[in-house]
Formats: structure tokens, C-alpha cells, sequence
């Protein structure tokens, strides 16, 4: 999978391998955070949503320390997309049980899972415009 050049170099392989580090992280950090802020209750993510969120940041983390170029596309794209879908449906879900107002909120765990999805994404991008 990898070329000869890609076994003799040092960690980072290859360009946005530290953000997709950090990217897996955050997500890691969100699936663990709480999701909403209901009436003055901070409430986590259902186990499903959480397990999914979770992988989603190991995915991440795995495709910022390989050195093999097809998984680390595949991983963080595979990761940020997950993390993505999984914010973007919280947010919704939250606003139409009670629309956007100060006692319903998105919680700090779906924004740190969609900034680390995000980032994933951007750094996957950087990745393949490298070859």
C-alpha cells in the first residue's frame, strides 16, 4: 500500500495527520460530553448515538497515526462523515422537539463533535490533494 518513501519518514506521513489526531480527539471529547441542555438539564446522547459518536473519533485518531495513505483517507473520511451526520442530527432532532430558544440548546458534546468532524474532513481533503 505504501511506497518506500512513506516507510522511511518520520510521524506525521503524511500533511493534516496531527489535525486528524486532534480532530479524533475532539470527537472523542463530544461523544462523551453532554449532547443537550433541556430546561437547565444537561442530557448525553442515547448509547447508540454515543457509540457511533466514539468510533467516529477512534476511526479519526486511527487515520492521524497510520502511514498508509488509502486507510487514512478512508478512515477520516469515514470518521468525519459519522461525526458529521450524528451532530447534524442531534441539532435537528433538539430543534424540532422545541425550536431554538435559551431552554433548549445543542450541548458542548455536539459541538466539539462537529468542529472535530469538520476538521477531519478538511484534513482528509489535505490529504489527498498531497499525492
Amino acid at each position: 500500500m505504501g511506497n518506500a518513501q512513506t516507510h522511511n519518514r518520520r510521524w506525521p506521513y503524511f500533511p493534516g495527520q496531527l489535525q486528524l489526531l486532534l480532530a479524533g480527539v475532539a470527537m472523542v471529547a463530544g461523544s462523551l460530553l453532554p449532547w443537550a441542555y433541556v430546561v437547565g438539564v444537561l442530557l448525553s446522547a442515547s448509547p447508540v448515538a454515543l457509540m457511533w459518536a466514539l468510533w467516529a473519533g477512534v476511526v479519526t485518531i486511527a487515520a492521524g497515526v497510520v502511514r498508509w495513505r488509502r486507510v487514512v483517507l478512508v478512515s477520516a473520511l469515514a470518521g468525519g462523515a459519522t461525526g458529521a451526520f450524528f451532530a447534524a442530527w442531534q441539532t435537528a432532532r433538539i430543534l424540532d422537539a422545541c425550536s431554538l430558544s435559551l431552554h433548549c440548546l445543542p450541548g458542548p458534546g455536539v459541538g466539539f463533535l462537529l468542529a472535530g468532524a469538520l476538521a477531519a474532513l478538511h484534513s482528509a481533503r489535505a490529504v489527498l490533494r498531497s499525492s
